[in-house]
């Protein structure tokens, strides 16, 4: 049986190369996927003309979008190494975490409210997907705000951690003495009031200004928060524990606040570009 040798292989490459090039696909750029939904544009715009929905306008009210499907969908944009890491660092959090002490009439603070604020903001900064601009095109012409895709995502994650933070805290609570438990309220506070407060500014800084100020802001509230809090502790005396547990509580309600603003910008913004929003 007759074998090419290489150099007739390589001068049938060169006679094929001009046929064969015509068949080859490169991979699409920006500019490919800009005009790919130019043109599939049209299309979209025709079915929501044709759209039931078209004709009773006075029930556009009902086709709000939900928040509460909209996080359904996106827990599954999470894959199963992003679970199964939260899982490993939050059994690694249990096997860590000190006893919950008292000092004198002040509760010590766990590592809890270290840890949930910065598994928070790293596992956002692991989601955030914006700043590819195919994706952010893609994401333009789905039936949820692009803001409010983003919104869904940090709610996700803020859930996801309460949860996991509710459950440590029954463990906790099962080690500890019975002598101790009036301390229950303080120590859930403790490490609530950081994550609601991260949470909130990073949700409405975000929509103001972009990704990058609120990863900023998220920080500098927090570390502004840990000042104030080992203040209290060192500076005030006798029952310290109740100033501590106030300002807790209103770290809570302005977190809540900034969700709340948050979402309701989130519901008129129509796109996020990049480390900005529009």
């Amino acid at each position: 049986m007759y074998e090419p040798d290489d150099k007739e292989l390589d001068q049938l490459e060169k006679d094929t190369a001009v046929l064969l090039n015509g068949y080859l696909v490169k991979t699409p750029d920006r500019i490919d996927t800009a005009n790919l939904l130019g043109r599939l544009q049209s299309h979209f715009d025709a079915i929501r003309e044709n759209s039931p929905g078209r004709a009773r306008p006075e029930h556009s009210a009902d086709l709000r979008p939900s928040l509460w499907k909209l996080c359904c969908h996106q827990l599954f944009m999470y894959n199963k190494w992003f679970w199964l890491l939260s899982l490993l660092l939050f059994a690694m959090l249990l096997l860590l975490n000190s006893p919950y002490t008292i000092a004198g009439t002040l509760p010590g603070r766990s590592s809890y409210s270290l840890a949930f604020p910065l598994l928070l903001v790293c596992g956002f900064l692991y989601q955030y997907r914006s700043w590819n601009e195919g994706v952010r095109m893609i994401e333009s012409v789905t039936p949820y705000p692009p803001a409010l895709l983003m919104f869904s995502r940090l709610i996700v994650l803020l859930v996801t951690n309460a949860v996991l933070g509710l459950i440590g805290s029954l463990y906790t609570f099962a080690t500890m003495s019975y002598s101790r438990s009036w301390v229950t309220l303080p120590f859930l506070f403790d490490w609530i009031a950081p994550l609601l407060l991260v949470t909130g500014l990073t949700a409405y800084f975000m929509m103001k200004r972009g990704m990058l100020s609120a990863i900023m802001a998220a920080l500098t509230g927090w570390g502004v928060e840990l000042f104030m809090e080992e203040w209290l502790r060192r500076e005030l005396v006798g029952q310290v524990w109740n100033w501590a547990l106030i300002l807790q509580a209103v770290l809570i309600a302005a977190g809540v606040l900034f969700l709340l603003s948050a979402y309701r910008n989130s519901m008129r913004l129509t796109s996020m570009k990049g480390w900005r929003s529009a």
